[in-house]
């Protein structure tokens, strides 16, 4: 046991539930960042506001208000350790300014993975483009040279279902939230045991679900009180149920 939590380096105002490997802040994240010491994060992992939808299920109102790109890509790029990757989901049509944004920033671009959800048929009712929209691009971004990934002969095309509201089994509570399969894989494949993972923008906690499950430390940051309840109540319920792949270590 350390004498000194690992926890005492980071923000005690704003914290609304807590396990031995993680916290989570029910706060802005650009309150919060700017107070996570620089360079004490080995993974960051993300999937910000696209800005291009709502949800008033659940009793919340969450409305989907793209962020501040350059002023949240700088303060990743202070908080990441050396040598470590980021990971940041993002909408086809926001791309381009979020690549330029992180690059901008520092980080390296070194490649997009694409989140193909295959049990997407028929598209969303609402179209934005001409072509039914069945992916979402994740940045894999570099700050120096990373150490290889924990698997060779990986692809950059991830398919995984994307979770619905009748799902008893990674059931869907929030308007963007990803399977937990994909992120346990990002998890397990980047990190080892112990190494602390920032996830500014928690929705529904599926990244804190799975660092805490693959004995990750992690920090978790959702605005939404709403969301942070039900982040709360996935991550003490999933963390009692062992890794869906049976990854540890």
């Amino acid at each position: 046991m350390e004498l000194i939590s690992w926890k005492d380096r980071f923000p005690k105002d704003g914290r609304v539930f807590e396990t031995e490997n993680g916290i989570l802040y029910n706060a802005d994240c650009l309150d919060i960042l700017p107070q996570i010491p620089k360079k004490s994060v080995d993974l960051i992992l993300t999937d910000p506001p696209y800005g291009i939808g709502s949800d008033e299920k659940n009793g919340i109102d969450y409305k989907d208000e793209f962020y501040d790109v350059d002023k949240v890509s700088k303060l990743f790029y202070d908080i990441l350790k050396n040598n470590a990757r980021a990971y940041v989901f993002t909408a086809q049509k926001t791309f381009i300014q979020v690549a330029n944004g992180f690059t901008n920033s520092g980080f390296h671009l070194h490649q997009t993975l694409i989140w193909h959800k295959k049990n997407l048929i028929g598209g969303s009712k609402k179209r934005m483009y001409d072509f039914t929209s069945s992916y979402e691009q994740i940045l894999n971004l570099h700050k120096g040279s990373p150490k290889p990934l924990k698997k060779e002969g990986l692809i950059d095309v991830l398919e995984y279902p994307q979770p619905q509201s009748n799902y008893t089994k990674d059931r869907r509570c929030h308007i963007h939230q990803k399977p937990y399969r994909l992120i346990e894989f990002l998890v397990y494949v980047s990190t080892q045991e112990n190494d602390i993972i920032l996830d500014p923008f928690a929705g529904s906690g599926t990244i804190a679900v799975a660092a805490e499950r693959l004995g990750r430390r992690w920090i978790a940051v959702e605005i939404q009180p709403g969301y942070c309840t039900i982040a709360k109540e996935r991550i003490k319920y999933y963390a009692s149920i062992k890794p869906l792949f049976g990854f540890g270590g």
